[in-house]
């Protein structure tokens, strides 16, 4: 009987360990500082989802027939957004409205669906936090998650204390007209910055102090607005993207839960 009583209690330990340690949808709206669902890629605003920061479209395409939705590759993307081809004209990017609020003392985590179309030019900006009035350097970027090399992932966290940008490279992604899952992020507990890929934490790297911050707004797509490829190179993504979120992670310590949920 004993025996069983003790069973009994271990089951039920487990039980509650693995409800109190899984993330729920709500875990993930109450942390959610934005997320863009991207299926309304036609307007000029792009609503978020949990009601926090509308994304203004910049340099929209006027062409609307190139925004025919791409085929998916999975039942989560829904609508996905296009942005702007390469050269021609003026890059299309989000500008989220999130400028303070995203100056980060804590943990956070940036995550999305992506598709690259274009190989050819370098460092296309997935999501980040940088002076748009100046060309991305160590000194203006905040925080930044992009392709270095067209096809290196890589999460880079200007320091505060002594201005040197850290950065985390993967370079097992590939993907080219394909969708990946990938997010980036900061454990300000254990002292990482880290990258997932499709639902794996491929790389990581410390990263001790806290990211240094700037007046201007979080932007998907690009660090700043109003140049094109041609002009700006270093900036600018090509091909689409889906479901992007920002997430507050303060005080959580197992990423790879919310990563399992959203992916």
């Amino acid at each position: 009987m004993k025996h069983i009583k003790y069973l009994m209690f271990v089951m039920i330990f487990l039980a509650l360990a693995i409800s109190i340690s899984a993330t729920t949808e709500e875990d993930i709206v109450d942390r959610a500082i934005f997320y863009y669902q991207m299926n309304q890629p036609n307007g000029s605003l792009v609503p978020d989802a949990v009601g926090n920061f509308d994304g203004q479209v910049f340099q929209f395409l006027s062409n609307e027939s190139e925004l025919s939705p791409p085929d998916r590759t999975t039942g989560k993307i829904n609508l996905a957004m296009p942005f702007k081809e390469r050269v021609t004209s003026p890059q299309v990017n989000i500008q989220t409205g999130c400028d303070d609020t995203c100056d980060f003392t804590d943990s956070f985590m940036a995550c999305g669906w992506i598709n690259n179309s274009d190989f050819g030019f370098p460092n296309p900006t997935i999501i980040a936090k940088a002076d748009s009035t100046l060309f991305p350097t160590a000194s203006n970027v905040t925080w930044s998650f992009e392709l270095t090399g067209s096809t290196t992932l890589t999460f880079s966290i200007r320091n505060a204390s002594n201005n040197v940008l850290t950065s985390v490279t993967d370079t097992t992604y590939s993907g080219f007209n394909t969708y990946d899952y990938v997010c980036s992020g900061w454990d300000s507990v254990d002292n990482e910055i880290y990258i997932f890929l499709n639902g794996t934490k491929v790389s990581s790297a410390s990263f001790v102090g806290i990211p240094a911050s700037n007046s201007f707004p979080v932007r998907i797509g690009a660090k700043q607005s109003g140049l094109t490829n041609l002009t700006n190179p270093n900036s600018a993504w090509i091909g689409t993207m889906d479901e992007v979120i920002l997430i507050n992670m303060s005080g959580i310590t197992n990423e790879q839960t919310f990563v399992d949920f959203l992916y």
